[in-house]
């Protein structure tokens, strides 16, 4: 009995229950149904190499898991000594061709420039009918003469030492064995590639014998016609500085040509006036040669052999003279 009880009791909270638990819940009311194209579509942010989506397709049934895809590797830039032009896909697939040997066109059409010269402007020629006036700056001439006179069985020998200072300057001392030195000095003040136009003034000082002063003023021009063709001519004035002041003047004049660089020959001579009452001169050929060792054609040892003719004291000299042209700056 008292099962039976305990079970009808059971049974009646049970009941009781489940009817305070409906009453607690709220009835749902019906959600409209929406349509999916009236909703506003969010445009996801787009890179700037992407194609924005298209509108009009429709929304996927179910949502489909991505790949991340990994970005584009960039080119490595390489250091090239010029830029490279991109080539065609018919140029990448052709066979590369080995390098052509350099020949020496392309080594002349190099267009790195020459190294500039150091003597630019100062070289002296070679050739001696090309030489200007002047030595040119740094060149140094050393003559050593023996001259012989052939009626008077006398031999003597001058020397000269001169220097190009500048270009159109030149010094210069002349120092015979047995005579009084003298002092020159040589300006030139206009050239061009025909003429060379300046004044020369030299001073016989008497240090070795007894002699007077002698003072000579010249005008000396250089005539160059052709490349191969030298005329030196020009006004000369000597004055013997006496209690009687005895002046000379006379024109020299000598046309030198050169056949080859190497070898020139020539005619020289003058007439002059002696006290404005005696007519001098002399008349003579004259031969020689160079010797050049250099790339530049500078002239390194010369010889030349005269012969000559004084007109007033009947004379016949005959002279070899040995030049030296050093160059020191």
């Amino acid at each position: 009995m008292r099962a039976l009880a305990a079970l009808v009791l059971i049974l009646a909270c049970s009941a009781t229950y489940g009817r305070a638990r409906a009453d607690e819940v709220t009835p749902v009311e019906a959600t409209p149904e929406i349509d999916p194209a009236a909703l506003p579509v969010e445009t996801p942010p787009q890179d700037a190499g992407s194609a924005p989506p298209d509108s009009t397709d429709p929304a996927p049934a179910e949502e489909t898991p991505t790949r991340e895809v990994a970005p584009p590797q960039q080119p490595v830039a390489q250091a090239t000594d010029s830029e490279r032009v991109p080539m065609s896909r018919s140029e990448r697939t052709q066979p590369v061709r080995p390098a052509e040997p350099v020949t020496q066109s392309d080594e002349l059409a190099s267009p790195i420039p020459p190294p500039p010269d150091p003597l630019a402007g100062r070289r002296y020629p070679e050739s001696a009918s090309r030489r200007p006036l002047t030595l040119a700056e740094g060149v140094w001439r050393l003559d050593h003469v023996i001259d012989w006179n052939v009626m008077a069985f006398a031999v003597e020998a001058p020397n000269t030492l001169s220097a190009g200072v500048t270009n159109d300057v030149e010094l210069g001392v002349a120092w015979p064995w047995t005579r009084d030195p003298t002092l020159f000095g040589t300006v030139r003040f206009f050239t061009s590639d025909v003429v060379d136009l300046g004044v020369r003034a030299a001073v016989r000082v008497p240090a070795v014998t007894t002699g007077d002063t002698v003072v000579r003023a010249s005008i000396p021009v250089v005539l160059r016609p052709t490349r191969h063709v030298r005329i030196q001519t020009g006004v000369d004035v000597e004055l013997l500085l006496t209690p009687q002041i005895s002046p000379w003047a006379w024109i020299p004049l000598q046309i030198m040509g050169n056949p080859v660089p190497s070898m020139f020959l020539g005619a020289q001579g003058s007439l002059g006036l002696l006290e404005g009452e005696r007519w001098t001169g002399q008349i003579g050929l004259f031969v020689g040669h160079t010797v050049s060792a250099t790339p530049t054609g500078h002239p390194i040892f010369e010889i030349r052999w005269t012969t000559s003719y004084m007109f007033e004291l009947n004379d016949v000299h005959i002279t070899c003279a040995a030049s030296f042209f050093p160059r020191f700056w």
